[in-house]
């Protein structure tokens, strides 16, 4: 990608010749119009403050960048920051970045004939220190969506570790990074991450991130993402229709490391912390199977009637260990959790329940943000009664007795877990991508999410 500080000088060299107006209709009596000449799309305009809508906008120039995807593209910066209402500039130009970089640049591709297209953003000085931080926050989301696509005999467990411990040293001296191997794991009693490894032939892994400032008196956040590199659903084994982009299944892993990265990368004065359990749920003749029952890391006991549910299990031993020893204010966990999500709010909702109303409003706001749509699903008391309820023999099971109750009644499992008593799970099980304008956005919530809590603009 390049960028270009737009000057009364400065000449532009293109390679297409074609040149049409856009107008795309908001509402009865306001519309979005862009108009693409030479390769170069500029914003003419846009609905007013009072009914602007950052969503939706999203949605159209997602639209809009999808028509141009693997061809060569020049967004007018400028133009769009000129139209769209002021207090949404900082938002407009996180979103546009990443969505240039999402659609437009060859992120991953085994063709032979793959080609390059070039990314520019014409921008004038005085939008440069916007552009500076969105360009760290679309290279943190980059190299989460190469992580999540990567086919999982090319990142495994030991390659994920390699790949972030190489992009995330030495950007900040605040950040460290711990890992955790099998050997540790016992010894610390984290047996459910553990348990869901047992049928790989590689070793599980606990990576720790720690970017501390050492605010006083200040929020501790902790980022949970699910890390299942591959997930063939043990020996509750999917279709074979259902392996189907199980290689995405640790999505959330990647977007905690992108947003802890672009955190890190724009010294953020922050207290953020990001566990990520990485596994592979695979069958051979040690798999964990159903009836079994492991200890957790915070002692209780958990049935495995579905092997397939492994997810929160992970998920469950890094939510206890990073809560018990980092004296969190808020904890988040985000995760490709459950198919009933995915049916239930589809492929652009994202569902999330939180035991705090104070942080349910911040997240609502982290996504809207971001430019993308959320649904907030109360944590009733009776989803933890479910949870006790669970199992006959132990604390809990995996899984509820109750149909159409697994989305609820997995965020109320995780909770159990938590030693923070402001906790959120976010399930991305329907929104990893877009049916047809993949965009990924969760590096950028969780980004807005962090900078919300600690209110900084540094």
């Amino acid at each position: 990608m390049k960028f270009n500080q737009k000057n009364n000088d400065s000449q532009l060299l293109v390679k297409a010749v074609d040149k049409f107006t856009i107008k795309t209709k908001y509402n009865d009596n306001e519309q979005f119009t862009y108009k693409i000449n030479k390769n170069v799309i500029e914003f003419l305009c846009c609905p007013s403050e009072k009914n602007f809508d950052l969503c939706l906008f999203t949605w159209k120039i997602s639209t809009l960048f999808f028509t141009y995807k693997e061809k060569d593209l020049t967004i007018d910066l400028n133009t769009f920051l000129k139209y769209c209402p002021k207090k949404y500039a900082k938002n407009i130009c996180n979103i546009i970045l990443n969505k240039v970089v999402l659609f437009n640049e060859k992120i991953l591709s085994y063709k032979t004939d793959a080609n390059d297209y070039e990314s520019n953003i014409i921008f004038s000085p005085m939008y440069k220190p916007l552009v500076d931080e969105a360009y760290v926050l679309a290279c943190g989301t980059k190299f989460a969506k190469y992580l999540q696509i990567a086919p999982s005999n090319v990142v495994d467990i030991a390659k994920f570790v390699q790949l972030t411990n190489q992009k995330l040293q030495k950007i900040n001296k605040n950040l460290k990074i711990k890992i955790l191997g099998k050997n540790e794991m016992t010894q610390k009693g984290l047996n459910l991450i553990l348990a869901v490894n047992k049928g790989s032939n590689e070793e599980a892994k606990l990576l720790l991130l720690e970017y501390q400032n050492n605010l006083k008196n200040s929020e501790n956040i902790g980022l949970v993402g699910k890390g299942v590199v591959f997930d063939a659903g043990g020996y509750c084994l999917k279709p074979s229709s259902y392996l189907i982009g199980m290689n995405q299944d640790m999505t959330g892993a990647a977007a905690v490391v992108g947003t802890i990265f672009s955190l890190a990368k724009n010294n953020k004065k922050v207290n953020v912390i990001g566990a990520i359990p990485l596994v592979k749920n695979l069958v051979n003749q040690n798999s964990y199977i159903v009836h079994d029952i492991y200890q957790a890391y915070n002692k209780k006991n958990v049935e495995i009637l579905n092997t397939d549910a492994e997810g929160r299990l992970i998920l469950a031993d890094a939510i206890a260990y990073l809560s018990k020893n980092y004296q969190l204010t808020k904890l988040v966990s985000i995760s490709t959790l459950t198919g009933l999500s995915a049916r239930y709010f589809g492929d652009i909702n994202t569902p999330y329940w939180s035991t705090e109303e104070s942080c349910a409003n911040k997240i609502k706001l982290a996504f809207a943000s971001a430019g993308t749509y959320c649904a907030n699903i109360p944590l009733l008391p009776a989803h933890t009664t479910m949870v006790k309820q669970s199992s006959n023999l132990a604390d809990c099971a995996n899984i509820s007795k109750i149909s159409h109750s697994d989305s609820s009644f997995a965020a109320a499992f995780l909770k159990e877990f938590s030693y923070c008593s402001c906790f959120t799970h976010i399930d991305i099980a329907g929104t990893i991508e877009y049916k047809k304008y993949p965009v990924n956005p969760f590096c950028l919530v969780l980004y807005n999410f962090v900078i919300e809590n600690f209110n900084t603009n540094d």
